[in-house]
């Protein structure tokens, strides 16, 4: 996502769905996440999402 912001001087909600879109991917397929999860985890981190969704647990 940097080398899209910085290098190709992309927009940043483009760059970000790119982002997105390669973190599923390699979730997906490298490490074998099912997308339910993948999904999951896209929500909590979003910037939309209520503060206590993106609250860290320890």
């Amino acid at each position: 996502m940097l080398v899209l912001l910085g290098t190709v001087r992309m927009r940043a909600h483009r760059a970000g769905l790119i982002g997105l879109a390669v973190a599923v991917a390699v979730g997906s397929l490298a490490y074998g996440m099912p997308l339910g999860q993948n999904l999951a985890a896209g929500a909590r981190n979003s910037p939309t999402a209520p503060p206590h969704w993106r609250a860290r647990r320890r």
